[in-house]
């Protein structure tokens, strides 16, 4: 599905035809129900779910064919993003989208807060840009606890390609749930 992805959003055109693999995609998708899946949990979440291992997530999700390829870790209360960002995921030339930076950021960050918590939720995101951040290069995310006042956790992070070429910061505020999980829809 990566591959699909990539070379519709892309890939040459030269001797394929975007609409025969619509129709050929079309066919494969006739034995699926009709339904669109209310969420992509199945259900409340309980306190032994991880979210981020959901194969359908929208920046982790292994079986999401958007998701940007970055790979989560949690190591001594850090946390750590890596991976490299193709064409699907292209700004200005050359360089990553900013909301996919920002996307990427939310999950890393909040990984780091569930170290201190066994939920939390963002409260507020910043993100700050340094520098374009380059398609087909390694990248690392890494995100850890400034501040953990109890029920808010002010989070920071940075991005980095080429090893130390700082392409990017974050801070954030994170609010522990009250309940491991979530039932239901959000209500106003």
């Amino acid at each position: 599905m990566r591959r699909l992805t990539s070379w519709l959003v892309a890939g040459p055109r030269d001797g394929h035809d975007p609409a025969d693999l619509a129709d050929a995609l079309e066919t494969l998708a006739e034995g699926l129900p009709a339904d669109r899946v209310e969420s992509r949990y199945g259900g409340p979440l309980v306190a032994d779910d991880d979210p981020h291992a959901a194969g359908g997530h929208p920046y982790t999700g292994l079986a999401n064919p958007v998701s940007p390829p970055i790979t989560m870790e949690l190591v001594d209360g850090v946390s750590w993003g890596r991976g490299r960002f193709d064409a699907v995921y292209e700004g200005p030339p050359g360089a990553v989208h900013g909301g996919y930076v920002a996307g990427v950021f939310d999950v890393v960050l909040g990984l780091a807060a569930r170290a201190a918590t066994r939920a939390a939720v963002t409260g507020e995101l910043t993100i700050r840009y340094h520098r374009p951040t380059p398609l087909h290069e390694d990248l690392v995310f890494r995100g850890w606890i400034d501040v953990d006042d109890g029920r808010h956790l002010t989070v920071r992070g940075e991005l980095h390609a080429f090893e130390d070429f700082l392409t990017a910061e974050a801070s954030g505020t994170f609010v522990a749930t009250r309940r491991p999980g979530f039932s239901g829809p959000l209500e106003p």
